[in-house]
């Protein structure tokens, strides 16, 4: 194995290999007849929803004209910083601000994996306002469900963005997204299993992470496994849920906005279920 450096980031040509080591597989990577190759057990219920029309993007209220505005934009954006202000509100449409904790380093939350890892700073992470959660779990679960120290940022992280100007890397939004929605699948989890006596294991998922980079919005979503044996860590798997040019044609990007912000709202309501369920099973003051 090759030695990895103190605070490995998603920039070193180790970090992929550090995240398999760890139990945080890439898209793809299973082969063969591998168990764990399986899609999620909601893979097919996720995809139905993604594709569910949004009325702000019909033929009446995005118009060629405005299509034409996103593909300006797109060309006149030089800068990952001008993709980020420019292009991304386009794609994301109007938005609650507040459930959106953009450019906040998880400098709160306990290690994935054995391996030292850099914090995740994620360009956008959507999650709950604090006071949604019980306080009491709240504290019990803080180092897995309150990504940073800012008290009134927002907690339980599960839908997040990478952005990357026309020279960005994909491999390294793609180390990102994987270790990301890692995060966010053990933060829902642990709300799920909070005062639980046995640990269920669905195989579902209830994280998504995107990236945009050269004019590719791609998806992408994980579950969690059981430890391969008694004291190991539970396993990540990701998957690739689409991949499009927003570029191509006024279709391509109506389906992929439609994808994105469906994929927003779906987090939301799988975050919000588990904190309302987490919150029933606090004893009474």
């Amino acid at each position: 194995m090759t030695a990895v450096s103190e605070a490995s980031t998603a920039y070193d040509t180790d970090y992929r290999q550090a995240l398999i080591e760890g139990g945080i597989y890439p898209p793809f990577y299973f082969r063969g007849d591998d168990p764990r190759k399986q899609m999620p057990a909601n893979w097919d219920d996720i995809k139905v929803r993604l594709k569910v029309r949004r009325p702000s993007l019909s033929e009446t209220r995005f118009t060629e004209e405005d299509f034409d505005d996103f593909r300006c934009a797109v060309t006149d954006a030089s800068k990952e910083r001008m993709v980020t202000t420019k292009v991304i509100p386009k794609i994301t449409g109007r938005e609650d601000d507040r459930l959106n904790g953009a450019g906040s380093r998880f400098s709160n939350l306990d290690r994935l994996t054995d391996l030292a890892l850099a914090s995740a700073s994620p360009d956008s992470y959507y999650g709950a306002r604090p006071e949604q959660l019980d306080k009491q779990v709240r504290a019990r679960l803080s180092k897995l469900v309150v990504p940073t120290t800012q008290a009134d940022l927002p907690i339980v992280p599960n839908f997040f963005l990478e952005v990357k100007g026309p020279d960005g890397s994909d491999r390294v939004a793609l180390n990102q997204a994987v270790y990301n929605e890692a995060l966010g699948a053990r933060a829902i989890h642990s709300l799920q299993q909070h005062d639980r006596e046995d640990i269920v294991w669905d195989r579902k998922a209830y994280t998504i992470s995107c990236t945009y980079a050269r004019e590719q919005l791609k998806m992408f979503t994980v579950h969690i496994l059981p430890p391969e044996s008694e004291g190991k860590r539970p396993q990540y798997v990701t998957h690739l849920l689409c991949q499009l040019n927003l570029m191509h044609s006024i279709e391509a990007f109506r389906e992929g906005a439609s994808m994105y912000r469906n994929a927003r709202d779906w987090a939301k309501e799988i975050r919000d279920k588990a904190i309302d369920a987490a919150n029933q099973r606090v004893d009474p003051p």
